[in-house]
C-alpha cells in the first residue's frame, strides 16, 4: 500500500451492495480501498463488525457511506473512538438528518 495515499473504507449502502467502485481504485489505487458487502442483508451489529473489521490498527484511513453504509459509520461512532481516522464522508443517512434537523 502506499503510504502516501490514504486508505478509503466505503461502507456500501443496501442498493450498491455488489457494485465496484472504479473511481475510488482508480483515485487511491486497488490497495488503498477497501469496502463492505452487504451481500448477506446483515443485521446492524453484524455490519458494524464488517466495517471494524475492515479498519487498519496503525494507519490513517478515511471512512465514506451512503444510506446504511452511512448509518452504520454512525453507529459505529457512537460506540466508539475511531483511531486513526482522518475524515468521513456520509452521505444519505437517515440519522444524519435526524441529528441536523433536516
Amino acid at each position: 500500500m502506499d503510504k502516501d495515499i490514504p486508505l478509503v473504507i466505503v461502507a456500501a449502502g443496501y442498493s450498491n451492495y455488489t457494485r465496484d467502485y472504479p473511481a475510488y481504485i482508480e483515485k487511491f489505487g486497488q490497495d488503498n480501498v477497501r469496502w463492505t458487502t452487504n451481500a448477506k442483508r446483515y443485521t446492524v451489529e453484524e455490519h458494524i463488525n464488517e466495517l471494524k473489521a475492515k479498519l487498519p490498527k496503525d494507519e490513517p484511513y478515511i471512512l465514506t457511506g451512503h444510506s446504511m453504509g452511512a448509518s452504520i459509520i454512525i453507529e459505529l461512532m457512537n460506540k466508539e473512538p475511531l483511531e486513526n481516522c482522518r475524515g468521513i464522508s456520509i452521505v444519505g443517512s437517515r440519522e444524519l438528518n435526524l441529528l441536523t434537523g433536516f
